[in-house]
């Protein structure tokens, strides 16, 4: 009582007195109760083991690949069950490199660049020379008149050989090497001719320019980076989902296990409700009340068990295994390790390392080396043209490759196209591919900035509610107590304990909720900045 304060010599509060009856009441009600309701709590420390085993099967050693078991001790094989039945350990790294192995989307992707590797062999053949071989045999009948006015029919016979060697050159022109051998079985005398001559073409404006050469090349080898960036990207991807995919798998048993335990708890109500009922305590509304909570729990359960088998598939989908392919994960540890935010420095590295900025990069290169071939196309043409030979002709084969003659030509040849509405239109298209690829990286750095802040406000956001929800777990924890203790007294009835069963529920699933989303978004960072988080 304050000090200082008179109570005038009023007589104290009379005492409340309990009677015989009301202490002997309340004595049954705590030897029914106390055992039954405290029975869960001083169980074993893992009483829902062999109901877990439903959902986490034991594990067998079994590699993931292997078809045969090997040999026993007495010498015998035992046939390996199928992996459609065998159960399957799961790491979470062992998981991410299982899915960057067999899943299908990885396996496009790979073989998507594998075959632009592929076209950049191809577009480098450009420059490869080519060999051209031919061979010519003519014959036709002509008339001939002798001497003596007699005519007669004669059948004279061509047969040549040429071979041409040809070299497309880095600077846009061309050189052809050329060689031919021609025997001319005729009408009075046979005859041989041969001949090698060397001509080179190299245009000086429209089409002479490195770059217009090497254009198949560049674009190949553009495409090859695009393709490299998506792979990466694809790969990048693929770690962070299979990682929310076993997170979430985990957290399904989780959640799956505590709903067990949570149900363990209605049990040890109702068959306190029952006690106290038969002994005349409580009415048969405390035995529903409690047998409700079981019923709310069971749906809970039912629900808990389809949410797993969904992320269980979602995770076998992701690793490319059999959907009905039994696995067990081994890392069923939840736990997190809060890190240090950097919003500033993982936006950085983001915007430098994600694959979509070095692809969209690479397709402005490749539209910028379009654009400057469309211009090249509207120049005019001016080609240098030149040739050098060495032939002969003579009565037999030997004489003619002598190669006694020679020629040489040279000279330029100039066009002017007369309307370039095509090039023109190229390289409109090409300027505007241009802008359009500028701002298409100016938004993919936008949303790379989002989906860090984003992971960030996550992963701040799963810290703050672990805080609060660890500290709601141990008050509904409290409650439980404080209400099995009541109601064990008979100052309280059941529903203080189904509603104090309900908050622990569901603030136990809360917290696991948390944790996981944490992990997850730790994964999702290092998609975000396309590496490890410093």
């Amino acid at each position: 009582e304050p000090a200082g304060v008179d109570r005038g010599g009023s007589e104290p509060p009379p005492s409340l007195s309990v009677t015989p009856s009301e202490t002997d009441a309340a004595r049954r009600r705590r030897d029914l109760v106390m055992p039954l309701l405290w029975a869960t709590r001083d169980a074993p420390e893992d009483p829902l083991a062999a109901q877990m085993a439903a959902y986490a099967p034991p594990t067998r050693t079994l590699q993931l690949m292997s078809t045969v078991s090997p040999a026993s001790e007495e010498g015998d094989q035992e046939p390996t069950p199928s992996t459609a039945s065998a159960v399957i350990p799961l790491t979470l790294e062992g998981s991410v490199d299982t899915a960057l192995e067999h899943n299908l989307r990885v396996q496009v992707a790979r073989l998507t660049k594998e075959a632009a590797e592929a076209d950049v062999a191809g577009a480098k053949a450009k420059f490869h020379p080519r060999l051209g071989l031919g061979f010519l045999q003519e014959e036709g009948q002509a008339v001939v008149t002798q001497d003596s006015g007699l005519e007669s029919t004669v059948t004279p016979r061509v047969q040549s050989a040429s071979a041409i060697l040809s070299q497309e050159i880095p600077t846009g022109g061309t050189a052809v090497v050329s060689g031919d051998l021609v025997y001319d079985e005729g009408i009075i005398v046979d005859s041989h001719d041969a001949g090698v001559t060397v001509s080179i073409v190299q245009p000086l404006l429209r089409g002479g320019r490195i770059y217009v050469a090497r254009q198949p090349i560049r674009d190949a080898e553009y495409d090859l980076e695009v393709e490299e960036a998506r792979l990466r990207t694809e790969t990048l991807l693929m770690i962070a989902d299979t990682k929310t995919a076993y997170y979430n798998t985990l957290l399904a048993e989780k959640i799956i296990r505590v709903t067990l335990e949570a149900i363990e708890r209605d049990k040890a109500l109702i068959e306190a409700s029952q006690a106290l009922f038969d002994a005349g305590l409580v009415t048969k509304r405390d035995v529903y009340s409690a047998e409700i909570l079981l019923a709310n729990d069971r749906a809970k359960l039912a629900g808990a068990e389809g949410d797993l088998e969904l992320v269980r598939n979602d995770l076998l989908d992701l690793l490319g295994l059999p959907i009905s392919q039994p696995v067990e994960l081994v890392d069923r540890d939840i736990s997190f390790e809060p890190i240090s935010l950097k919003p500033d420095e993982w936006i950085t590295a983001a915007v430098q390392n994600r694959p979509e900025v070095y692809e969209i990069r690479a397709r402005m290169e490749k539209t910028q080396l379009s654009l400057g071939v469309a211009r090249n196309e509207r120049w005019p043409a001016l080609d240098v043209v030149g040739s050098y030979g060495r032939s002969q002709s003579g009565l037999s084969r030997s004489a003619a490759l002598e190669l006694d003659r020679y020629a040489w030509s040279a000279g330029v040849v100039f066009s002017l196209p007369i309307g370039s509405a095509e090039a023109r239109a190229a390289a409109r298209r090409a300027e505007l591919e241009q802008e359009r690829l500028e701002r298409e990286l100016q938004d993919t750095k936008r949303r790379i900035e989002l989906d860090v802040r984003a992971s960030t406000i996550k992963l701040r956001t799963s810290v703050q509610k672990m805080a609060a929800l660890q500290v709601g777990v141990e008050q509904a924890q409290g409650k439980l107590e404080i209400a099995r203790e009541r109601f064990a007294l008979g100052l309280a009835t059941n529903l203080d304990i189904t509603d104090a069963q309900e908050n622990l529920l569901g603030a136990e699933t809360d917290l696991l909720t948390a944790i996981v989303d944490y992990n997850i978004g730790l994964a999702e960072l290092e998609a975000s900045i396309a590496g490890p988080i410093s």
